[in-house]
C-alpha cells in the first residue's frame, strides 16, 4: 500500500514503504513533492493523488526518519 511521509523540511513523499528501520525509511516508486513549487496545499495534493493514483518522479528513494513528522497510509486521507 501507498504511505504519506510528512516531513519537517517542505518535502512530502507519497509511495510504497518497502523497509524501514531507525535510521531510513525506504519507498519504492515515489512521488516526492517539494512544496515551494506550489501554491496547492499538501491536503489537496493529497487528495487528488489519491484520486488519481501515484505519478512517481523517483524509483526509489530514502527518507531520514529523523527528518519525519507522520506517516500515514494513502487510503487514509480525507476528502473535504
Amino acid at each position: 500500500k501507498e504511505v504519506v511521509v510528512d516531513t519537517d523540511s517542505p518535502y512530502t513523499y507519497v509511495g510504497r514503504l518497502t523497509a524501514a528501520n531507525d535510521r531510513l525509511l525506504q519507498l519504492k516508486n515515489a512521488d516526492v513533492r517539494d512544496r515551494r513549487d506550489s501554491t496547492t496545499t499538501v491536503d489537496r495534493y493529497l487528495i487528488e493523488v489519491k484520486k488519481s493514483g501515484v505519478r512517481p518522479n523517483r524509483r526509489n528513494v530514502a527518507v531520514r526518519t529523523p527528518m519525519v513528522v507522520d506517516i500515514s497510509l494513502l487510503e487514509d486521507v480525507i476528502e473535504y
